[in-house]
């Protein structure tokens, strides 16, 4: 009871909110095949970007895959294919890539960021 109250008070006086998709997509890939992550977004987060964080909470892409290890850039796709849909694309996946991965889009305000997180969790076989 006690932390639920602190839990409370600490998103009540936080600069942020974080909204998550208690959805947690699981998703099993042969090693070598391709892993599709597709995050489907609310219509009014239609005009922003997705970014996609892997396993160990680093971002893996970005538009101009700044982000990304150079050896990284042929296999981390990042595919807009509709205003509200991004997808990453993981190829030759391997045993290291298993665990979870993030769909997140913020959008800034003055008081406080929103951001929208659907999880992904990566088995690879």
């Amino acid at each position: 009871m006690v932390s639920v109250v602190i839990i409370i008070l600490n998103l009540l006086l936080s600069s942020s909110v974080i909204l998550s998709d208690d959805y947690l997509e699981n998703l099993s890939v042969n090693t070598g095949e391709t892993a599709t992550f597709i995050c489907d977004l609310p219509e009014k987060y239609s005009n922003k970007q997705a970014d996609f964080y892997g396993p160990t909470g680093r971002l893996l892409i970005t538009k101009t895959d700044e982000d990304i290890a150079s050896g990284d850039r042929t296999r981390f796709i990042l595919e807009h294919t509709y205003a509200w849909t991004w997808s990453l694309i993981l190829s030759d996946v391997s045993d290291d890539d298993a665990g979870e991965y993030t769909c997140r889009v913020s959008s800034s305000s003055v008081d406080q960021t929103l951001t929208i997180i659907k999880r992904f969790n990566l088995t690879v076989l």
